[in-house]
């Protein structure tokens, strides 16, 4: 039992035996609320403030995943990229297949499910249908879509979690937009799922 509580489990004591002592104790009897509110005012504050320090040491660790079209410095090639951009590292990184059919999904491949801040890899995107599978580029996945043979927009979800063990999710959409592929940010919220540790992808 914590210092507070065992204060305001005192107190409540008291005020019991003060109760019983009869109508010249009522003096006493006041004090003893005042003591009490007095406590539990102080341990309603200590409690915001332990949860306030709580919240801003998840905001030094937290991490903020992003997928983008980029490419390599000097290199025209372009290709999709995850990248943490947030201030702490992110552990535990899966991102969701994506299913539109009974035998019809897409895979979203990566090399590593840890990155630390201002790390990035190339995603691969692997079409199944049934057993039969195929690589898509970013002017794959843009003709796919315009033709609906792959959802449009294509959903991508990303889950890590922080340093403090706090689960997060991030959603973007794929769209094709004038002649080209456009990625969006959805957005980021905390996963409250309960997911296993994912082995390591790699990318075909």
């Amino acid at each position: 039992m914590s210092a507070d509580l065992r204060a305001i489990t005192e107190a409540l004591n008291r005020l019991v035996a003060a109760q019983q002592k009869g109508v010249l104790d009522y003096a006493n009897v006041g004090l003893l609320l005042l003591t009490l509110f007095v406590l539990v005012v102080y341990t309603l504050e200590t409690l915001k403030l332990r949860r306030a320090a709580q919240r801003q040491n998840e905001i030094a660790v937290v991490p903020m995943l992003a997928v983008y079209l980029g490419s390599q410095p000097n290199e025209s090639a372009r290709d999709i990229y995850l990248e943490n951009v947030g201030p702490g590292p992110a552990f535990n990184i899966s991102i969701d297949k994506v299913v539109w059919a009974e035998d019809c999904h897409l895979d979203i491949d990566f090399n590593t499910n840890v990155m630390k801040p201002g790390q990035r890899q190339v995603l691969a995107f692997h079409r199944w249908q049934g057993n039969s599978g195929s690589n898509l580029g970013i002017n794959d996945l843009y003709f796919d879509m315009n033709l609906n043979t792959i959802p449009n927009p294509l959903r991508v979800v990303v889950r890590c979690a922080s340093l403090s063990e706090t689960n997060y999710q991030f959603l973007f959409s794929c769209t094709p937009v004038e002649g080209r592929l456009k990625i969006t940010f959805d957005q980021k919220t905390e996963d409250s799922r309960t997911r296993s540790r994912p082995s390591p992808k790699r990318s075909s």
